[in-house]
């Protein structure tokens, strides 16, 4: 056994023993901040380390050989690029990136942040795909001026999992942001403006959380669409202006739709499609109704063999949207309904 292999039960009561010191008079030096941090992120990464031995029925470390997460900048401008940094990122790792950057990167390493900073753009080159790729769990992509994808702006993939916060994927040729695979995703304050098809697209038995000041607006198709036995939370957006529906949910994708203005789409407000199911409003005891308004088909409308669930009072505007179509007698009764309150609308 080399000399620098240690059994890991001593390297663990070495770190508690560490982390047990009291702070001086109730207060730290930055320096002490400083090492408390690095102390913690080493327990961290000890503590997967143990977990990968333990698979392999081992209980040894390399110490010489152990690698602290940290933060590792990139600036684009000069040259550099975020996939050499990914490649050589471990588990933990915070990627800062500024400039624009022409590439299309792929984070396949569990636990990494990818921010943007100082106006970070990425920009995929022609004859690549997507812009960002996220094939591993809790990664994060936030904070960049602008996303564009030849295809997508933001895909993840392969059962991986994505915080996606405060960016703005514009101008993809296909999906601004496109959750595949079995895979899941929080969706959280971005803008997805101008793509070629769908804004937002979730699918293949996948799972997101759209929630909290998205603007979902101008995309070629549906503002966004839940599909394939996918599901999803879409709570507290503004979708607006898209050349087709505001939401759609087909062949077997169901959501809960509350909170959010839902306005000025070429097609419904809502569309219900075959196999599919929507509920308006989460909770009875919290009304936060959707506002629906000037849609050019219907606020809400369903197809047949789908399900349609409103909680509490919807807010329609004038004109077209004013109705709910395929659900009451006002349309075509196709709509599974339940729970309808009593709003004059219905």
């Amino acid at each position: 056994m080399s000399m620098n292999l240690r059994p890991l039960a001593p390297v663990m009561a070495a770190i508690f023993a560490l982390t047990a010191l009291p702070a001086i008079a109730d207060h730290e030096t930055g320096h002490d901040a400083v090492a408390r941090g690095g102390i913690q992120a080493l327990e961290e990464r000890v503590w997967d380390i143990e977990q990968t031995n333990a698979s392999q029925g081992q209980s040894i470390i390399d110490l010489q050989n152990l690698v602290i997460p940290g933060t590792k900048s990139v600036d684009c401008s000069a040259a550099e690029t975020i996939q050499a940094a990914l490649d050589a990122a471990v588990p933990g790792d915070t990627i800062e990136v500024s400039g624009t950057c022409n590439e299309a990167v792929t984070i396949n390493t569990a636990k990494i942040k990818l921010v943007g900073v100082s106006s970070a753009k990425v920009i995929a080159p022609a004859g690549s795909g997507a812009a960002i790729r996220v094939r591993a769990m809790n990664a994060e992509v936030s904070g960049f001026m602008a996303i564009t994808g030849v295809t997508r702006g933001i895909q993840v993939e392969r059962s991986g999992f994505a915080l996606i916060r405060n960016n703005t994927i514009v101008g993809s040729g296909s999906q601004g942001i496109f959750i595949r695979e079995s895979s899941s995703a929080r969706i959280d304050n971005n803008t997805v403006d101008g793509s070629g098809s769908h804004g937002i697209h979730i699918t293949d038995s996948s799972f997101a959380q759209v929630e909290g000041n998205n603007v979902v607006k101008n995309n070629g198709r549906h503002g966004i669409i839940v599909s394939g036995s996918a599901s999803g939370n879409i709570y507290g957006n503004t979708i607006t202006s898209n050349a087709s529906n505001g939401i759609l949910l087909a062949d077997g994708g169901n959501a809960d739709i509350d909170d959010n203005v839902i306005t000025d789409n070429a097609g419904n407000g809502v569309r219900v499609g075959r196999n599919s199911s929507a509920r308006l409003a989460r909770n009875v005891s919290i009304a936060n109704p959707n506002t629906f308004q000037r849609n050019g088909v219907f606020g809400v409308s369903c197809r047949e063999f789908s399900s349609l669930q409103v909680r509490v009072i919807q807010i329609f505007g004038t004109g077209a949207d004013a109705n709910v179509s395929g659900a009451t007698s006002i349309g075509v009764t196709d709509c599974a309904l339940g729970n309808v309150a009593s709003d004059p609308n219905f």
